[in-house]
């Protein structure tokens, strides 16, 4: 999850009583930390542990590894500051030269879509990790991991192991793109700029090929919830899939251990600790099956 105002996000997460947390709690925990931290908070661990009770469906399931978790984050995020950014200027350099794309040859029209919203998303993201340390404008850091095949799923580039080895290979042999010089899953734009004509601003780090496409014309509908980018509204309400299925949440006493645990529909039955504990016992039973015949 890549978030440019960290301070506005979780401002907004704690002034709403009502909403849940389903994705990345971990990264949210340590946000809430380096914001309790620059806040001059007190027991800040007792308000994180507070903050999952009320917000994290799971919670309950593992009460003593987020504990445990919460005193380590703490002094992890000591020294550290929240980003505070309200949008990421591409400028017309940079779409110049992705538009260059158009004039490469030997490319179908669908190879070069693919690999222009490759290419904006390679600039986004060495932009995005600039701002939170200096990383020589490469997708990848330390602070924050993206590895290839994440790459392309936020280009919204369908492709196999194989493919994208190709396409990133296309990008480098026209110097669009360079890696460094212990190849780790990682590369950069060699164009990025700050000089030339701001044309456009990246205010949301979700769904950046949606937004190359957006901006080459094409409509996509946006979630009424979070405001996402998706290409129909075929969610609840028009909501994204992520949110529907929020939407569709209800809470259930576990069949085994009489918890109450969150669940979609009316199939599930039990907490997650006692399906797994279900199942084991399914494997061994049918491991003892097979070594007895």
């Amino acid at each position: 999850m890549m978030i440019l105002n960290e301070k506005k996000f979780i401002d907004d997460l704690l002034s709403n009583d009502l909403r849940m947390i389903t994705d990345k709690p971990k990264q949210i925990i340590e946000l809430l930390a380096i914001y309790y931290h620059q806040s001059n908070e007190k027991n800040i661990a007792e308000k994180q542990i507070d903050f999952l009770a009320k917000r994290y469906p799971k919670y309950s399931e593992n009460k003593r590894y987020w504990s445990d978790f919460c005193k380590k984050i703490i002094t992890k995020t000591k020294n550290k500051k929240l980003l505070e950014c309200d949008g990421i200027p591409i400028t017309e350099k940079e779409l110049e030269k992705i538009d260059e794309i158009e004039n490469l040859p030997d490319l179908t029209g669908t190879e070069r879509k693919a690999l222009q919203r490759l290419l904006f998303t390679i600039v986004v993201l060495g932009k995005y990790q600039n701002l939170k340390s200096t990383n020589y404008g490469y997708v990848s850091s330390k602070f924050l991991q993206v590895k290839t095949i994440d790459l392309f799923k936020i280009a919204r580039v369908t492709a196999n192991k194989k493919e994208r080895l190709l396409l990133l290979n296309q990008l480098y042999n026209h110097h669009l793109i360079e890696f460094p010089k212990s190849y780790k899953d990682n590369c950069r734009a060699t164009f990025l700029d700050d000089e030339t004509t701001t044309k456009m601003i990246i205010t949301d780090m979700r769904e950046l090929g949606y937004q190359w496409n957006t901006y080459r014309g094409d409509h996509f509908n946006i979630c009424t919830k979070c405001g996402v980018m998706v290409k129909t509204n075929s969610g609840k309400d028009g909501m994204c899939s992520d949110c529907a299925k929020v939407a569709n949440q209800t809470t259930a006493k576990c069949e085994d251990c009489g918890l109450l645990f969150s669940r979609i529909g009316k199939k599930k039955k039990r907490c997650d600790l006692c399906q797994s504990a279900r199942n084991l016992q399914a494997r061994l039973k049918w491991q003892r099956i097979k070594r007895s015949a």
